[in-house]
């Protein structure tokens, strides 16, 4: 007799546990709709914090990049000032 009683109690309780995990109030829409504005917003962070670390990575390959592109134009520039002058002297010629 005590083992089925004992049973039973351990049934009875095990119902009961599971009956008021489930009695929880239901979230309103306004919570569920902050829970993923939260989750979209660290995935969102998550995403900047890795643009930010590659935009780094790539600052001084362009700033490099830019000074190449500098001193060809000031090349080109001389180049073509050089090409005028011969060109004057040439009418006058």
């Amino acid at each position: 007799m005590k083992r089925s009683a004992c049973k039973i109690f351990v049934i009875v309780i095990g119902v009961a546990v599971m009956l008021t995990g489930g009695c929880s109030s239901p979230e309103s829409p306004s919570v569920k709709q902050g829970r993923a504005l939260a989750a979209e917003n660290i995935e969102l962070r998550k995403q900047l914090e890795l643009r930010s670390a590659e935009i780094e990575k790539l600052t001084p390959r362009h700033s490099e990049e830019i000074k190449k592109q500098q001193s060809l134009l000031e090349k080109c520039e001389q180049e073509k000032q050089a090409w005028k002058t011969k060109a004057q002297q040439n009418i006058r010629d």
